[in-house]
């Protein structure tokens, strides 16, 4: 399955309430994070191991996102108001990171359309943190509004 197969298939359906624990059987204890993209949980290796198939392609498409994006905010270095978030702003106003704006929007972009089709709680977490930072370097209150509002949803 390419990036684009999976960006062109349709979403998973919402459920009552996000799912957490283990992909495999469900349970909510001893859990441990795919090394990989970090927002799905196994209980053990056996079941890690059981799902790899069906996790693999997704996996290394958050992954590989998540790298370029990380790549992209560490260059950009902290925040002047609060150093726990990148400096985003930057890319809006520094020459010298302008040519990463496209890469840093294309890449939340891709991340946040594969983590919609992972849906769990770790993944809708991290969607709504880079949400977030991408809505900091936005030059369009109505959709930053926009964003914010299904956030209540």
């Amino acid at each position: 399955m390419t990036w684009q197969d999976i960006l062109h298939s349709e979403p998973i359906q919402p459920k009552a309430a996000l799912p957490w624990g283990c992909e495999v059987c469900g349970t909510k204890e001893n859990l441990k994070n795919c090394t990989g993209c970090n927002v799905v949980s196994y209980c053990g290796r056996e079941h890690q191991k059981k799902h790899r198939k069906e996790h693999k392609d997704l996996c290394g498409l958050v992954e590989s996102a998540g790298m370029n994006l990380s790549d992209i905010t560490q260059r950009l270095g902290p925040h002047p108001y609060d150093p726990t978030i990148p400096n985003l702003p930057r890319l809006l106003n520094d020459m010298r990171v302008e040519h990463h704006l496209p890469t840093f929007f294309s890449m939340v972009g891709c991340l946040l359309q594969y983590l919609e089709r992972i849906y769990t709680r770790k993944a809708v977490a991290e969607a709504v943190k880079i949400t977030k930072q991408r809505l900091l370097c936005s030059t369009d209150n109505y959709a930053a509004a926009g964003t914010v509002a299904a956030f209540w949803i």
